[in-house]
C-alpha cells in the first residue's frame, strides 16, 4: 500500500497497483449563504438564508455594486450571475441601463454534486429620479403634506386677486426636467426648487408637473397634479358718472358714494365696469353690459342707484383621483350712489363739511346735524369748508359768512369749541349744523428743570444683595444681624386683622435692612375658611431695602386648596398673588421634594434693584429718549430646599404688582412701567395710573417675574393731529408699543406686514421674549421680528400656513388680525365691553372667509374691531393706525390699561 489519508471516520487508501479503496466517505449537501455583503446598496431588512427573494435598495446614480456572498460550507462553490466567486470575496455587477431595476442571480453548488442546489434572486431597486422631493405653492398652501408617493393634491381658495401661484417643485435628481402645464396648456419648463409662476383663471385651475429623470435607465416621466380654485371676482374696477362726481372717488373698497347735481340735470349716465369678465353687473335690478351706459332719470331730492355685481364659480366638478365635490359659490358685491337733486324749492342741506387740519370723527351725512373732532394743542385756528347742495344759498361759520369756496377760519382755544354752521336757502329754508373741536391741552415738560443732567443719574453705590443661585447650587448663606426682634405682624386673613399667622423682624444683610414675614402653616389653617375667593394681606409697614415674606410648602399648598389671594404691600411696591400663580410642581420636582412638602421653603421677595439693572435703565432711557421716574424694583419668588434655590418667573395669567409713584412726581406723567431685560433692554409691560387708600401708585400686570420701573415717555405724530386715530396712536407710541417711521411721522394710513403686527401684539401685551426663533421655516434667526414671531408663536397668537411658512412680510388683512385679536383674548379676559356689534348688522358680512367668521363674531361682540358706515371690510389691509387702535383696545377691554 502506497499512502493512506484518513479524517475522523473517512480513509482513503491507495494500492500498491494504483487501486483506491474508500470507506465511510460523507460529502456536503450544504448549499446555503450564511451571509451576503453589498457594497453601493443596502439590503431591505436583514439577511435571512432561507429566503430566496432578497431586495435591495440604491440611489439614482449607482452604476454599479459588489457582491460579497459567504457559503456556509467551505467546500460549496457559489456563482454570482454565473460567475464563481470565490467564499468571501466579491464580485462587481454592473446595473441595467434599461430599467430601474436589475436582478443578480445568486447559485450556491454543493460538494455533493448529487444535491440541488440553492438559487437566490438577489433584487436592485435604484430610486425612481423621476419624482419630486418637495412641493410648495404660495400664496395659500397644499391640503396636505407633501410625499413623493402622492401625485394628487389639493390648495385652498386663493382670493379673486391672486393672478398668478407660485409653485415650487424640486426634483430628487436635481438634474432632472421639471415641465408645468396648467388647464391643459403647453408645457413650460420650470427649474428644480426655484419658484414658477403660474397664471390662474377665475375658477377651477388643474396644474400639472411634469418630472422626466435624465438616466437612459428610467425612460418614465412622473406626473404630480395640484387643484386650484381662485375666487370669481364681484367687484368694480372702475365706476363713473356723467354728469357731477363722485364723493368720496372710487374705490373698489368703497361701496356706497354721494352725487350731488342741480334741478337742471334730469338724468345721470353711470358706467360699471367689472374686474371680471365674467361678471354679471345689474343696475337697479336691470342688466347691464359690463363697461356700457345706464341712464337713470332723476327725481328732485334723493335718487338710489344700486349696483349689484355678481361672479359665480364654474360648476361642480370631481377632481381627478382627489374625489373632492367642488361647490358652486356665487361672490356678490353691492355699490350704491346716492345722487341728490336739487329742487326748485330752495334746498339748505350741505353737500360736503371739512376741516383742516384734521377730520370729522363721523362720516359725512347731509341729513346729519352734529359732528365732533379733535386737535391737537399746535392748532390755533381750525379752516372749515361747507359746501352747501344749493350754490346760490347763504353759509355763515362762527356767526361769519363764508368765502366763495364756502370756507372760514376759526379761531381755537384749549378744550371744547363749538363751530356753529347755518345755511340759508331762503326765508323759510335754514338748515343748522354743529361742530365741537376738542384741542387738546398742551404737553407736559417731561424735565421741567433747565439743567436736568443725566436722564436716569445711577444711585449712590450700594453694596448688590447676593444672587439667588441655579438650582443645583447650595444657597449661601450670609451672616445676618438681627436689629428687631421678631414679633406678632398684623395680617389680614378675609378682611379681619390678627397678629397670630405671622411673625416679623428686620436684619442687616450685606449692608442692606431686610424685613422677613415668616407665616405660621397651623395658625394659617385655622383662619382659611374654606371658601372661594379667601385672601390674605401681609402689610409690612417699615422701610427696608428688601422684604421677604416666606412660608413653607405646605402653607402655599393650603392657600392654593383654598383659591386664596396672598398680598404683600410694601413701601418698595405691592404684589398681589393668586394663589394659583404660585406653581411650585416644576420647582419642587427639581429640588426633588413635593410642591406641599414642609420641608419646601417658598420666598416672594420685593427688593430694590442693583446698580446694575439701575445702570440698564439709564442707558436705555438715553438710547430711546424716555425718562425713569422711578428706581427699579425686583420682584421674585424663589423655592429652596436641601441647600438648593430654584426660581418662578413665569405665570399663566396677569399677575398684578402696584409700584409708588415717588414724592414730586404728577401721576399725569407716569406713561407705562417696563421690564428691564438682563441684555439691557425694555419692554412695556400694561400700565394703569390709580389710588390706594388716596395715595398714587401704577397698577402693573406681567407674566413674569422681574425688574421694573416707571417712565414718562409722551410720543405725539403730527401726522395723526385731528385724526380719529390721534389718541390710539399717541398712546401706544409711548408705551412703546408702536414705532413712527422716521422723521417724525406714523403713517397712519400705510399697511401691516404680518410681522408687524405681530410684534405690535407681543410688545402690547407684554409678552416676554424666549430670546431664541424658530417655528417658522421663513423666518431666519437674524431677522429684525424673529423673536415676536418665535413669541407670538409660542403664546398661541400665530400660527402660521400649512406649509410651515409664517410669510412675514406678507400684508395682514382685517379678518386675519380679527382671528390672532381672538386668540389674544386667550391671554387677555375681556372684562370691559364698549362699542360692541354683530357681524350680521354688516353689509359685507358675506366678505368674512369660513376660517374667520368665529374670530370676527367674538372681536366684534366684545368691541375689539368696528366697521365704517356698515361695512367691514375683512378683506382689506389692516392699517398701521387701525392696528394701535386694536391693541389699545384689546389693552383697555381688559382693564390693563386706563
Amino acid at each position: 500500500m502506497n499512502g493512506v489519508a484518513a479524517n475522523g471516520a473517512n480513509a482513503v487508501a491507495v494500492g500498491n497497483e494504483g487501486a483506491l479503496f474508500a470507506r465511510g466517505v460523507t460529502l456536503s449537501t450544504e448549499n446555503k449563504l450564511s451571509s451576503l455583503t453589498l457594497t453601493g446598496a443596502q439590503l431591505k431588512g436583514e439577511f435571512d438564508p432561507t429566503n430566496p427573494q432578497v431586495i435591495a435598495t440604491a440611489s439614482s446614480d449607482t452604476t454599479q455594486i459588489d457582491v460579497t456572498p459567504v457559503t456556509e460550507s467551505v467546500y460549496a462553490t457559489v456563482r454570482v450571475n454565473n460567475q464563481i466567486v470565490s467564499r468571501g470575496d466579491s464580485l462587481t455587477v454592473p446595473l441595467s441601463n434599461n430599467s430601474l431595476n436589475t436582478q443578480i442571480n445568486i447559485e450556491v453548488t454543493p460538494q455533493d454534486t448529487n444535491a440541488s442546489p440553492r438559487l437566490y434572486n438577489l433584487i436592485i431597486e435604484r430610486e425612481n429620479d423621476a419624482e419630486l422631493s418637495n412641493l410648495a405653492v404660495s400664496p395659500g398652501g397644499l391640503s396636505q403634506p407633501f410625499s413623493r408617493e402622492n401625485r394628487y393634491y389639493w390648495t385652498e381658495e386663493v382670493g379673486a386677486d391672486v393672478e398668478n401661484l407660485n409653485v415650487t417643485a424640486t426634483a430628487v435628481n436635481s438634474q432632472s426636467t421639471i415641465e408645468i402645464s396648467v388647464n391643459d396648456a403647453a408645457w413650460l419648463p420650470a427649474t428644480s426648487g426655484s419658484a414658477a409662476s403660474v397664471p390662474l383663471r377665475e375658477g377651477y385651475n388643474l396644474i400639472d408637473i411634469r418630472v422626466t429623470s435624465p438616466s437612459s435607465y428610467n425612460s418614465k416621466s412622473v406626473i404630480y397634479q395640484i387643484s386650484v380654485i381662485r375666487e370669481s371676482s364681484a367687484y368694480l374696477k372702475s365706476l363713473t358718472i356723467d354728469p357731477g362726481e363722485l364723493k368720496p372717488p372710487f374705490d373698489p373698497l368703497e361701496k356706497e358714494y354721494n352725487v350731488y347735481l342741480d334741478n337742471e340735470v334730469s338724468e345721470i349716465e353711470v358706467v360699471p365696469t367689472a374686474v371680471s369678465e365674467n361678471a354679471t353687473i345689474t343696475v337697479n335690478g336691470k342688466e347691464t353690459v359690463s363697461g356700457s351706459v345706464y341712464t337713470a332719470q332723476l327725481e328732485e331730492g334723493m335718487n338710489e342707484i344700486n349696483i349689484v355685481v355678481t361672479n359665480e364659480s364654474q360648476p361642480p366638478l370631481l377632481i381627478n383621483n382627489v374625489g373632492s365635490q367642488v361647490s358652486p359659490e356665487i361672490n356678490r358685491q353691492e355699490y350704491r350712489i346716492s345722487v341728490y337733486r336739487a329742487g326748485e324749492e330752495p334746498n339748505p342741506f350741505l353737500q360736503s363739511l371739512t376741516i383742516n387740519p384734521g377730520a370729522l370723527n363721523e362720516p359725512f351725512d347731509p341729513a346729519q346735524e352734529e359732528y365732533t373732532a379733535t386737535v391737537s394743542n399746535a392748532v390755533y385756528n381750525l379752516d372749515v369748508t361747507a359746501v352747501p347742495v344749493d350754490t346760490n344759498a347763504v353759509v355763515t361759520i362762527g356767526g361769519q359768512r363764508a368765502d366763495e369756496q364756502y370756507s372760514r377760519t376759526v379761531p381755537l382755544n384749549v378744550g371744547p369749541n363749538e363751530i356753529n354752521i347755518q345755511v340759508s336757502a331762503g326765508e323759510e329754508a335754514v338748515k343748522s349744523y354743529k361742530i365741537t373741536v376738542t384741542r387738546l391741552d398742551p404737553p407736559v415738560n417731561p424735565n421741567p428743570n433747565p439743567n436736568p443732567g443725566p436722564v436716569n443719574p445711577a444711585p449712590a453705590p450700594t453694596t448688590p444683595v447676593p444672587s439667588t443661585p441655579a438650582p443645583t447650587t447650595p444657597t449661601p448663606t450670609t451672616p445676618t444681624t438681627p436689629t428687631t426682634p421678631a414679633d406678632g405682624l398684623e395680617v389680614i386673613v378675609n378682611g379681619q386683622p390678627t397678629t397670630i399667622v405671622a411673625t416679623g423682624g428686620t436684619s442687616q444683610v450685606g449692608g442692606q435692612t431686610v424685613f422677613t414675614a415668616t407665616i405660621d402653616t397651623a395658625r394659617l389653617a385655622t383662619l382659611l375658611t374654606g371658601g372661594s375667593n379667601q385672601s390674605v394681606v401681609i402689610p409690612v409697614r417699615t422701610e427696608a431695602d428688601r422684604v421677604i415674606a416666606t412660608m413653607t410648602g405646605e402653607a402655599a399648598a393650603l392657600l392654593t386648596s383654598n383659591n386664596a389671594t396672598l398680598r404683600v404691600e410694601t413701601t418698595l411696591g405691592n404684589y398681589t398673588l393668586p394663589s394659583s400663580q404660585l406653581r411650585l410642581g416644576t420647582a419642587a420636582s427639581t429640588l426633588g421634594v413635593q410642591a406641599g412638602s414642609a420641608d419646601l421653603s417658598v420666598n416672594i421677595v420685593i427688593e430694590e434693584s442693583g446698580s446694575d439693572v439701575q445702570n440698564r435703565l439709564t442707558q436705555a432711557a438715553a438710547a430711546q429718549g424716555f425718562t425713569g421716574v422711578s428706581t427699579p424694583v425686583d420682584f421674585t419668588i424663589t423655592a429652596s430646599a436641601g441647600g438648593r434655590t430654584a426660581e418662578v418667573n413665569d405665570f399663566t395669567e396677569y399677575v398684578e404688582r402696584e409700584l409708588p409713584i415717588p414724592n414730586g412726581i404728577d401721576p399725569n406723567r407716569v406713561t407705562t412701567a417696563v421690564v428691564i431685560e438682563p441684555n439691557g433692554t425694555v419692554r412695556h409691560v400694561p400700565t394703569a395710573v390709580t389710588q390706594v387708600q388716596s395715595n398714587d401708585y401704577a397698577q402693573v400686570n406681567s407674566l413674569t417675574n422681574s425688574s421694573y420701573a416707571l417712565i414718562w415717555n409722551p410720543k405725539e405724530f403730527p401726522d395723526v393731529a385731528g385724526k380719529w386715530s390721534q389718541a390710539p396712536v399717541n398712546d401706544m407710541a409711548s408705551r412703546l408699543v408702536v414705532n413712527g417711521v422716521g422723521e417724525n411721522r406714523f403713517n397712519p394710513e400705510g399697511a401691516v406686514t404680518r410681522a408687524e403686527f405681530a410684534a405690535i401684539l407681543v410688545r402690547a401685551l407684554g409678552l416676554p421674549s424666549s430670546g431664541q426663533a424658530g417655528g417658522f421655516s421663513d423666518v431666519a434667526s437674524g431677522e429684525w421680528y424673529a423673536e415676536a414671531a418665535a413669541t407670538a408663536n409660542g403664546y398661541g397668537l400665530i400660527t402660521g400656513y400649512p406649509d410651515g411658512t409664517f410669510r412675514p412680510n406678507a400684508t395682514i388683512t382685517r379678518q386675519e388680525a380679527f382671528a390672532i385679536l381672538n386668540r389674544a383674548t386667550q391671554i387677555v379676559p375681556i372684562r370691559i365691553v364698549d362699542g360692541s356689534s354683530e357681524l350680521s348688522g354688516y353689509r359685507d358680512r358675506g366678505d368674512v372667509a369660513g376660517w374667520a367668521k368665529d374670530s370676527a363674531e367674538s372681536v366684534l361682540s366684545l368691541g375689539l374691531v368696528q366697521g365704517s358706515g356698515g361695512w367691514l371690510h375683512p378683506e382689506a389691509t389692516l392699517s398701521r393706525a387701525e392696528s394701535a387702535a386694536v391693541a389699545q383696545r384689546l389693552l383697555q377691554h381688559g382693564a390693563l390699561i386706563d
